[in-house]
């Protein structure tokens, strides 16, 4: 993916999303013990990774994004609607994200857990 390859090299790979959706996220909603679950099985990575990129690219984009005006809307809520949206809310993967998204996330962090979570996974497996 795109996205991760220019997180990892510290560029914004989200250009048409507006600069509110870039706030930095609540520190104990991505700290290590948080995320882990998200994380947890390695071959899910991607999967867990593209239904995030999914959403910041289809939800928060300013042109049609059902997320786009609403920066303080819960993560968790957003997210959620958008995997029922494309029918996906049932599949493990999805369960697992919902699930385990903090419940203090903003949309307006969702960047921000993108990025961690790339970078974790990206650790993680080297």
């Amino acid at each position: 993916m795109r996205a991760k390859r220019m997180i990892l090299n510290g560029q914004r790979p989200y250009s048409q999303v507006e600069e509110e959706f870039y706030a930095e996220a609540p520190a104990a909603a991505t700290s290590a013990a948080a995320t882990q679950p998200l994380l947890a099985l390695n071959t899910r990575n991607d999967v867990v990774l593209a239904k995030l990129h999914g959403f910041i690219v289809e939800m928060l984009r300013p042109d049609g994004g059902l997320a786009a005006d609403q920066p303080e809307g819960g993560l968790r809520d957003f997210l959620y609607a958008y995997l029922e949206m494309r029918g996906e809310e049932e599949d493990e993967v999805s369960g697992l994200v919902c699930n385990n998204v903090r419940e203090e996330l903003r949309n307006k962090h969702a960047i921000a857990l993108m990025s961690h979570l790339v970078r974790r996974a990206h650790q993680k497996n080297y």
